[in-house]
C-alpha cells in the first residue's frame, strides 16, 4: 500500500485493530477525541438526570485528520 490500494482508518489503529498497529505503516485516518467524548457524555447525563429538559442531546466534536502513507492519489487511466 498505497501503490495498489488506498486506505483510511476511522479511529486509532493501535486501539481498534491490533494487527494494523504492528504493520509498520503510518495509517491515514481520523483521531477520535475519546476523552472529550466521554466527558461530554457524562455532562449530558448529569444534565438529563438533573431535569434539564431543554438540554441539546447532540454534541459535535472535531476529529483530527491524520495524513499517513496509506492514502494516495488515484492511478492514471
Amino acid at each position: 500500500m498505497p501503490a495498489d490500494l488506498s486506505i483510511a482508518i476511522l479511529g486509532q489503529p493501535e486501539i481498534a485493530v491490533d494487527s494494523a498497529a504492528h504493520s509498520g505503516l503510518n495509517w491515514s485516518g481520523f483521531r477520535i477525541p475519546r476523552v472529550e467524548m466521554g466527558a461530554q457524555a457524562l455532562r449530558l447525563l448529569v444534565e438529563l438526570i438533573g431535569g434539564h429538559g431543554d438540554t441539546d442531546r447532540h454534541r459535535l466534536l472535531p476529529c483530527r485528520v491524520e495524513t499517513g502513507q496509506t492514502v494516495c492519489a488515484p492511478a492514471p487511466n
